[in-house]
């Protein structure tokens, strides 16, 4: 809703719970919300009325209660958070004395640990003694969890380096355990070594590897590519899928090329420098990120309707009254009904509000077609590879990782002046 209504871009949110979680009190807080912080941390009382917290937010125009606690929360928030790094600082003996300036891009990589992780009061609780000196960063000590998205980490091995060689023992590949496995239990492959898993096909294969495809051949690091991490890591795709999706097939052979490990640091804080790019493209080929177009529309009756009962439904005891009879009468006259009633509160819950919008057109798909029409999207997989580079500083790639890795191929396989040699390589094809 920010970037969509006021064009501001959010990358990530910190929760204050886990700040004020490793600064000692005693008695200890029992609460980690804002206005339990502004009380503590403050002394201000902060206005947390029902009445204005369930009053209409979806109204056209706020009234000035709710402007005043929205602008307050705000605030609040960012005075609560720049008291807590402060402290937080002096207790573990590293104040710091810093411009104004500096003092967002000091406090950014120790608060990285707890970045888009919302704080539960289990958190605290799993912490049986007092925070200390030595243990209050500690993501061990707290048992928290990889923060971001929700990512699978691989805690076994990616790669496997198993080699297949041809008849003839020229390499083909290397390729994981369970393809070598394959062979050998129909019969295609004999083995011939165990440590590395290496095994010679039976039979001629369909093509042997080319000059351009060297990168197959070489065995590769079960590590994180930025840092060298090597207790977990994600599958991070340098060209993201929401554009190689929409490639022609001869752009999909090579993908794996394309998919390196990174440990969950590295891989979330890739993803944040990956949207700078995503908003040049979203300019550059007029690719809104959060187009008018949505994907799915949505009734804006059914929704506040559904939105009521389900407050009704969730929350009756605690909703002012003068809210509950606004909320009943709402759906009341969504139904034409004159009794409010469990079954007709379920039924207003379950009313589908969302459909598909026939007109939507994904950002990936809009540049991947723009640039189909100009650059050639051998350009765009190039850009975004020069920008992994660029934004990571990759030291542990495997060898061989280039970011012209397959267009040499692609070139040769696609026929001199066809529409797919056209959106491959754009205009690059007037300049060979």
């Amino acid at each position: 809703m920010l970037l969509k209504d006021h064009g501001l871009h959010v990358n990530g949110y910190l929760d204050l719970g886990w700040l004020a979680s490793t600064l000692p009190r005693n008695p200890p807080l029992q609460r980690y919300g804002l206005k339990s912080l502004a009380k503590d941390v403050l002394s201000i009382d902060l206005d947390k009325s029902h009445s204005v917290r369930c009053s209409d937010w979806e109204a056209v125009e706020l009234t000035k209660q709710q402007l005043d606690y929205a602008a307050k929360d705000a605030l609040v928030a960012v005075i609560v958070f720049q008291a807590l790094f402060y402290a937080h600082l002096s207790f573990k003996g590293k104040v710091l004395a810093v411009a104004m300036s500096r003092r967002w891009s000091t406090a950014f990589p120790r608060i990285a640990i707890w970045r888009d992780r919302a704080f539960t009061q289990k958190q605290q609780r799993i912490k049986s003694k007092p925070a200390t000196a030595q243990s209050s960063l500690e993501p061990s000590k707290l048992q928290l969890r990889p923060y971001g998205r929700s990512h699978t980490v691989r805690r076994s091995p990616l790669y496997h380096n198993c080699v297949l060689l041809a008849p003839d023992g020229q390499r083909l590949c290397t390729c994981d355990i369970k393809k070598v496995q394959w062979y050998i239990e129909k019969g295609l492959a004999e083995e011939i070594a165990l440590e590395p898993n290496v095994v010679r096909l039976k039979f001629e294969p369909s093509r042997r590897p080319t000059a351009d495809e060297q990168f197959y051949l070489t065995e590769k690091a079960n590590c994180c590519v930025v840092c060298g991490a090597m207790d977990s890591y994600i599958r991070k795709h340098v060209v993201p899928h929401e554009y190689r999706r929409h490639f022609p097939s001869v752009m999909k052979d090579h993908k794996s090329h394309d998919v390196v490990l990174l440990c969950v640091n590295c891989h979330h804080l890739s993803n944040l420098m990956d949207q700078n790019l995503r908003r040049q493209l979203a300019l550059e080929c007029d690719a809104p990120l959060e187009s008018e177009n949505a994907k799915l529309l949505e009734t804006p009756q059914i929704k506040k309707v559904k939105s009521a009962a389900k407050a009704l439904l969730n929350n009756e005891t605690s909703i002012p009254y003068e809210r509950k009879y606004e909320l009943e009468n709402l759906v009341l006259r969504y139904f034409g009904k004159n009794e409010i009633t469990t079954s007709l509160l379920h039924k207003a819950l379950h009313m589908e509000s969302k459909f598909e919008n026939d007109q939507y057109s994904s950002h990936g798909l809009k540049v991947v077609r723009k640039m189909s029409e100009t650059k050639g999207l051998v350009a765009l997989e190039r850009l975004w590879r020069q920008h992994f580079l660029d934004t990571t500083r990759a030291r542990f790639l495997p060898n061989l990782w280039s970011v012209d890795h397959g267009h040499e191929s692609i070139r040769g396989r696609i026929k001199d002046g066809s529409s797919e040699m056209l959106q491959v390589l754009g205009t690059q094809i007037e300049n060979n």
